[in-house]
């Protein structure tokens, strides 16, 4: 076989496929170390290196490191393989390929191969690395990429950063690992709308482990997300509807009255959403619902033009309520 494909030439090679992957594709992916001393006796070797010819644009090297076949790694490394180079399908590449999977041993061998500044290449989809690495909780490469210079305040097309994305994931190991060396990188952009501190994200995730520690690492719980929403940690939280969130933040001294930019207290916010248990412990911390925003309404009024009788019938049972008028109800 090998005496045939010496008769060609690389282009003609990499039109012989199988499931739409070359011999060499095959052989990167079973770990055949035996045909691949076969290949590098062909005389355009060199040329099949970076092969990538199937539809999506795998490459010998992106799937050995799929397969976590470290050995299979270095070897084409060693060859000349391009670390760098990406599917053409989403454009990722190797590093990315163990942000996703965790491989610390296959990031370490392809890190050798890079330059510093090459560790925060986004994918097609706007992620680096590093944000894979956070959003699949995979510590170890992680901790690579950081000793290796990537940006953990680096945006992605979601606008968000790594301390973003693992507290989305209310990721507390990654926190723990990151946050006392480098929580100060996460300055806040006062000025810009869509800019949110940490303990805003955590607050309006689905867990709270991240927002506990934070608050016990003394971020501020009444401070504002930016100066043009001046939303707090406690509107994130009411409006994610996460109790447990609201009860931690009001237990910690989170003022239930502070406004945002348009004058909704968290009441507002609640009803909204039309979450009683909410509405109830909103009340049990003095939370005001006949406070008006800018547009003169207060959170009974939107429950009354929302309709929602268990919280109209929850704010009339309310002895501090007594004055307002429910005729309307």
């Amino acid at each position: 076989m090998i005496s045939h494909l010496a008769t060609l030439n690389a282009e003609q090679f990499g039109e012989i496929k199988s499931e739409d992957m070359s011999l060499f594709h095959h052989i990167a992916f079973d770990g055949d170390h035996d045909a691949f001393d076969a290949l590098e006796t062909l005389p355009y070797f060199k040329d099949l290196i970076d092969l990538d010819t199937n539809q999506m644009g795998w490459t010998p090297l992106l799937w050995a490191a799929a397969q976590s076949d470290a050995g299979m790694v270095q070897r084409l490394i060693d060859c000349g393989a391009n670390v760098l180079k990406a599917k053409k399908q989403d454009g990722f590449n190797v590093l990315h390929i163990c942000g996703m999977s965790g491989d610390a041993r296959v990031l370490q061998i392809a890190l050798r191969a890079c330059e510093k500044r090459d560790v925060d290449i986004m994918c097609e989809e706007g992620y680096s690395a590093a944000h894979l690495a956070c959003m699949r909780s995979n510590i170890d490469v992680l901790n690579l990429l950081i000793e290796n210079g990537a940006d953990l305040v680096k945006r992605n097309v979601s606008d968000s950063t790594c301390f973003d994305e693992l507290l989305k994931q209310d990721d507390l190991d990654l926190l723990e690992c990151i946050y006392p060396k480098y929580g100060h990188l996460q300055r806040r952009q006062m000025r810009e709308p869509g800019q949110f501190p940490m303990i805003h994200i955590a607050a309006g995730a689905q867990g709270s482990k991240c927002l506990k520690y934070l608050i016990d690492k003394g971020e501020h719980v009444n401070q504002i997300c930016n100066e043009h929403d001046k939303a707090t940690p406690l509107h994130f939280a009411v409006l994610a509807q996460n109790i447990e969130n609201v009860k931690l933040l009001l237990k910690n001294g989170a003022n239930p009255n502070a406004r945002d930019t348009i004058g909704n207290n968290s009441m507002h916010f609640a009803v909204m959403v039309e979450n009683l248990p909410i509405v109830k412990l909103l009340d049990d911390f003095g939370c005001d619902a006949s406070v008006k925003n800018d547009s003169e309404m207060c959170a009974i009024d939107v429950a009354q033009n929302e309709g929602n009788k268990d919280i109209m019938l929850h704010f009339m049972a309310q002895q501090k309520y007594k004055n307002f008028n429910f005729n309307n109800v």
